[in-house]
């Protein structure tokens, strides 16, 4: 009966000009306790349907797309990262932006100033003395107190917006690795979800001292495709994130998919995996073989035992870094984002991510993930347990730090 009301209010929420989507792509009756989790009570957070969405995983392909947007914005360019380096990639998309501010486009920019804090602010002020308003997450003039807990509270959301009508979110930030080297994942939105998004991006931007817009952009009910898609954020300390992926990994009937650099969760997510797989569900998982942060690469093998002890498949991905997270459950369910299944994920950054729940997006993503298994070395029970041993480092070690930081 829960279920049935949940359902009741799912179609509620959903503007009536997405209902040929929900019929087509409806959300399974068993992943509802999640829909309703992250929409936190708010029907205009529940799923919007009518959207179009194009899943970028190639830096040029994703460059392409954000410059020529840049170049067609008539009003308003809005952009929300956690870094934004100032490299031949970065500059091509702040030169993009300069352009743009000649025209009288209004720009605002929120950026991550303590993990990208060595980047000389000369390189963003050229685009606030043009006119963009440029604004830094953490204010560095507080106590101590406060200066010692910022490292722990960081931006890590990703947003670019064009006239509030074109949204970009997922993994990928502004630079050249982004671009050149690494493998990542964006997604480009049009339809009623954009303005999803830029209601995310003016709530972070006045909660850091930004003036509101004036006008905000209404969910539209001009549909531009057919995809049915949860928007949502969380912040530091908010433990929904861990609490979505339990639910997802507890429901899961047939398959879980997931890529994560950095692998690092909670016990009981890593019970919650072993248990799907051992009720038959097919669980695997793809990190990078060579990682950007050294240690993770140990924190990462500290949890494989624990899963591939339980039947958890996973693979090791060689060609390069891969910078991706996703997951995909069940053949309907993607999840796109900038949540890693790590520490700074789970707990302590801000983050925003995104469920679609379409079969034939799902089909097209889980066929990508297993071309990357090709490319990827299988990691065997014994293969772990021999490997962590030759290297010489305790698990108990590791685990007692993810007791601590996860208490």
């Amino acid at each position: 009966m829960c279920h049935w009301l949940c359902y009741f209010v799912l179609l509620c929420a959903l503007p009536s000009a997405a209902f040929a989507a929900e019929e087509e792509n409806p959300v399974p009756d068993y992943l509802l306790p999640v829909v309703e989790l992250l929409s936190r009570g708010d029907p205009t957070l529940m799923p919007v349907g009518g959207n179009e969405i194009e899943v970028v995983s190639d830096g040029h392909r994703q460059w392409d797309l954000m410059l020529q947007d840049i170049k067609n914005a008539r009003k308003s360019l809005c952009f929300e990262y956690f870094f934004w380096t100032p490299d031949e990639a970065g500059e091509q998309i702040r030169d993009a932006v300069l352009e743009k501010l000649t025209e009288g486009v209004h720009v605002r920019i929120l950026l991550e100033n303590i993990i990208g804090g060595h980047y000389l602010k000369s390189f963003y002020q050229k685009m606030a003395d043009a006119g963009a308003e440029v604004l830094y997450f953490t204010k560095t003039d507080g106590t101590l107190h406060q200066f010692l807990h910022r490292p722990f509270r960081r931006n890590h959301r990703k947003i670019f917006l064009v006239d509030d009508e074109i949204g970009y979110t997922g993994g990928m930030n502004i630079g050249k690795p982004y671009r050149d080297k690494w493998r990542d994942i964006s997604i480009r939105i049009k339809g009623p979800a954009v303005a999803v998004l830029s209601r995310f991006f003016d709530e972070m931007w006045v909660s850091r001292g930004g003036s509101p817009q004036e006008t905000k952009p209404e969910l539209s009910s001009e549909r531009t495709g057919d995809k049915l898609m949860q928007l949502f954020t969380y912040g530091a300390g908010d433990p929904i994130m861990e609490e979505a992926f339990h639910l997802i990994l507890q429901a899961a009937r047939q398959s879980i998919y997931i890529q994560t650099p950095y692998f690092f969760p909670t016990d009981r997510l890593l019970q919650d995996l072993g248990e799907a797989a051992e009720r038959g569900v097919d669980v695997r998982l793809i990190v990078p073989y060579e990682l950007d942060v050294f240690f993770m690469k140990l924190a990462n093998e500290s949890c494989y035992e624990e899963c591939l002890e339980k039947g958890v498949r996973i693979y090791e991905y060689l060609p390069c870094f891969n910078h991706s997270k996703l997951l995909f459950a069940d053949g309907i369910l993607s999840f796109f984002g900038s949540t890693n299944w790590d520490y700074y994920g789970l707990s302590c950054c801000y983050e925003n991510d995104v469920l679609v729940f379409d079969k034939a997006l799902t089909e097209q993503m889980e066929k990508d993930f297993f071309e990357q298994l090709e490319d990827s070395k299988e990691i065997t029970l014994e293969g772990a347990r021999s490997a962590f041993k030759k290297d010489k480092h305790d698990r108990k070690f590791w685990r007692g730090i993810r007791k601590r930081i996860y208490r």
